[in-house]
């Protein structure tokens, strides 16, 4: 019972990550190119090489890059 409440719970928070990136990609639209590039030297400055998966610290990177894209 508790694996089962666990796997809901990551369940419903993945859905969730998942529907709020949905949401920022319909709210900015970009170029594929200029973003990969503006999220890889965002990722370069923060010293990471591998994707980190989707959580809140990988959201944020991908939220700052929307918006230095579109504001630039």
């Amino acid at each position: 019972m508790k694996i089962e409440t666990i796997t809901n719970d990551k369940e419903a928070l993945a859905e969730s990550m998942l529907q709020t990136q949905f949401r920022m990609e319909l709210i900015v639209y970009t170029q594929d190119c200029r973003y990969s590039k503006k999220l890889g030297k965002r990722k370069r400055e923060e010293g990471l090489i591998n994707d980190t998966g989707a959580n809140l610290k990988e959201m944020m990177r991908h939220l700052q890059s929307y918006y230095q894209v579109s504001f630039t």
